[in-house]
């Protein structure tokens, strides 16, 4: 789905720039008035891109013909707005009308074709498999049975069963495995499963600790019930499933078109952030080595997305202790251990850019949630309700608690 979404994105980029490019050339249009015109060709294809993915132009369902309302809408914003800056730059007499009418018209003919294409390939692919969404169901045998009954009927189904998890009639609070779940969703790969599926009564002992656990994981959680819903809650969302209604009550937390741009926002500004600060990361490094022994930069296991352990980067700000074992004493201030150079890597944050490379290595993201030593994680994550829910995105150089002012020790939980 995502590779048809993208393959959408360049294909309505190109159809922009192309339009573009002849509009201005063949139409009367003074070529000379623009510095660039491929340039500005290229500026346009981004704004369309912008107003359509606006318009919800490439949101799962809305990539398809059904949204040709919303398509239009998000091209008549980017000719208005290329209108208006045509204006405010005083050289909208350098094109005629029948440029701007041959840029609207074709373009939106073209991008209609491209999302019809899209549709037609979706369609076929659908019903090959290929977008089948690979999902988990947890439930007792009655509940389950019932749900495979249903899932016999249907010839055709969007998604694949890759495990039954069966729970005994008589489960409880004290019965239920939760350490077998956990080790279920842990042992696949994230990008494997998108859903899990609960089938199981509602009003079952120890429910709501099930539902607890279960939406510490990054992925769409949706009940399956034994009866028809007539009234949900307003929080929940309501789809059908094998043609009986389910509430979807987590979702994740970024669409796979929201992770695409912020996955190339991540990669090429951290690549651009370490070219642009190659002199003082050298600097930087420099000082550290003159000013003791010890490596410049200090590494540390921490917990990233869906709970998998990584080593963070960053510049070393203590004094170097040899064999040290790694603990998760957190710094204070006017700690002892911290270096005169440390303390101002702190205070200016400094310390923190080689986690750029944790970026590219696509472990963390410029923003999110900041991770904390594993220790620390293992010693509040029962205390503070829903701490790991952090763990359904990847941890950030800078998030929430930072742009608020909140950072350095933590001294109550």
């Amino acid at each position: 789905m995502k590779l048809l979404v993208v393959s959408t994105m360049v294909a309505d980029f190109i159809a922009t720039s192309v339009t573009f490019i002849i509009a201005n050339s063949v139409s009367g249009s003074d070529p000379t008035v623009l510095a660039s015109p491929v340039l500005a060709s290229l500026g346009t294809s981004l704004l369309a891109l912008l107003f359509l993915n606006f318009g919800r132009a490439y949101n799962n369902d809305a990539l398809f013909i059904n949204v040709a309302g919303d398509l239009l809408i998000a091209w008549i914003g980017v000719v208005i707005v290329i209108l208006f800056l045509l204006f405010i730059t005083k050289t909208s007499v350098y094109f005629s009308r029948l440029a701007v009418v041959f840029f609207f018209s074709i373009g939106i003919i073209w991008i209609f074709l491209n999302h019809l294409i899209s549709t037609i390939m979706y369609n076929r692919l659908r019903k090959m498999g290929v977008f089948a969404r690979r999902i988990i169901v947890i439930g007792t045998s009655k509940e389950i049975r019932s749900l495979k009954i249903h899932v016999d009927a249907f010839e055709e189904v969007d998604f694949e069963v890759i495990e039954y998890l069966t729970i005994k009639a008589d489960w409880s609070p004290t019965k239920l495995n939760i350490s077998k779940i956990e080790r279920l969703v842990r042992s696949r790969n994230a990008s494997d499963i998108r859903e899990i599926v609960i089938a199981m009564d509602w009003h079952a002992p120890g429910f709501r600790q099930l539902l607890k656990k279960l939406r510490e994981y990054p992925y769409s959680l949706k009940l399956f019930p034994s009866e028809v819903v007539t009234d949900s809650p307003d929080f929940a969302e309501v789809s059908v499933f094998l043609g009986r209604p389910v509430l979807g009550i987590e979702k994740r937390p970024l669409s796979t078109t929201n992770l695409f741009f912020k996955a190339v926002e991540d990669y090429v500004l951290s690549l651009t952030f370490l070219i642009i600060g190659l002199p003082l990361f050298a600097a930087v490094s420099l000082i550290i080595r003159l000013e003791g022994p010890g490596p410049i930069i200090f590494r540390q296991s921490r917990y990233g997305y869906n709970g998998c352990e990584f080593k963070i980067f960053k510049f070393r700000t203590m004094v170097h202790v040899v064999n040290a074992v790694d603990t998760a004493k957190q710094a204070t201030k006017d700690d002892p251990r911290i270096t005169r150079v440390g303390k101002f890597l702190r205070v200016t944050s400094l310390d923190e850019i080689p986690q750029l490379l944790n970026v590219l290595r696509g472990e963390m993201s410029l923003v999110g949630p900041r991770p904390h030593p594993i220790a620390f994680d293992k010693e509040v994550q029962d205390t503070i309700p829903g701490y790991i829910a952090r763990q359904k995105t990847k941890p950030g150089i800078t998030g929430w608690a930072q742009i608020n002012g909140l950072r350095g020790e933590t001294s109550d939980v």
